[in-house]
């Protein structure tokens, strides 16, 4: 380790490595950044220096970050949170400065969200600022705190006692009753019939929708209950690495968010295919359907905060499926 170069890292490098880290690509960084591919290349490459260590390796379905990188993530996450949450406060005290709420929510609902909810607050001269980030471990926490104005996150009903007793209240705002499948193209699945049973048999990758409870797929505690060999998974952060990892592998994902499904008609080398409704009954009657809810602190007095909410309720469904 390289302890002047280390010092030498600046905060883009290190919301380079965040970057790459998440969506296991050089490009998607790129892309997500705005910054030329060879900049993002050089940066790793002065990261990987720094830390005397390669961080990444190279794979079929993208870059996969060892294990000394998923040691340095955690306190590289929280550097780059606690700048942005300094940022805030001067932003928030300076002088005319933006009404911000900050919103947590999973990277796959996300990019749903954040658009629709500043046309609203343009439309109505709002005027506010709205922080997006991605829902993890504490993210209810933050909103007890006023941390976060907001979370939106999946929920199958068996955390609404932990809700009641953290002061937060939530909204229904919308029911995930639908399966969809996401392969790469020219997959042997679209050569043949598609049932739960037969995606089984290829490996599986998952985004997580934020939940408190599960640490797995409703999809994979299908498979579990049903004692169908499903291979290893492997989970995402984010949609575009979701789809990343399905282009051109044999990995398939299940998924109940249509914005996943909308997405692949976007992007290359990946096909989506609406699971049978008969399909998504047997499954969900097994394991049980999940919700996407709106958590909020009955504390919060920010000004706006009402409209926020009521706004974010009014486009539910439209916004997130």
């Amino acid at each position: 380790m390289d302890n002047g170069l280390l010092l030498s890292l600046d905060l883009l490098s290190i919301s380079i490595f965040i970057s790459v880290y998440e969506n296991h690509s050089v490009t998607e960084t790129a892309t997500e950044m705005g910054a030329p591919a060879p900049k993002v290349s050089r940066s790793i490459q002065r990261i990987r220096n720094a830390f005397g260590n390669e961080l990444f390796v190279r794979k079929k379905h993208g870059l996969e970050p060892n294990e000394f990188a998923d040691r340095i993530y955690p306190a590289a996450k929280n550097l780059m949170d606690s700048f942005d949450g300094i940022r805030n406060v001067l932003v928030d005290t300076a002088e005319g400065a933006a009404k911000t709420f900050n919103i947590v929510a999973p990277d796959i609902l996300a990019k749903s969200l954040l658009n629709p909810l500043l046309d609203a607050a343009d439309d109505r001269s709002k005027k506010l600022r709205l922080n997006v980030k991605a829902w993890g471990s504490g993210s209810l926490d933050d909103v007890v705190s006023g941390a976060a104005d907001f979370g939106i996150y999946s929920s199958d009903g068996s955390d609404i006692a932990n809700l009641l007793d953290k002061s937060l209240s939530h909204t229904k705002l919308a029911s995930l009753n639908s399966l969809y499948l996401a392969c790469a193209e020219g997959h042997p699945l679209l050569s043949g019939e598609i049932s739960l049973e037969t995606i089984a048999e290829y490996p599986h990758v998952w985004c997580d929708t934020g939940s408190e409870s599960r640490y797995s797929s409703k999809y994979q505690e299908y498979c579990a209950r049903k004692s169908l060999p499903l291979q290893s998974a492997m989970e995402t952060v984010s949609s575009s690495a979701l789809l990343a990892c399905i282009a051109g592998s044999e990995y398939v994902t299940v998924t109940a968010c249509s914005s996943v499904y909308e997405e692949t008609g976007k992007t290359k080398g990946v096909h989506g295919v609406r699971i049978s409704d008969v399909e998504a009954r047997n499954m969900y009657g097994l394991v049980g359907e999940q919700s996407i809810s709106l958590v909020y602190s009955t504390k919060n007095k920010k000004q706006d905060f009402l409209w926020l909410k009521q706004r974010i309720e009014q486009l539910g469904f439209e916004i997130l499926f």
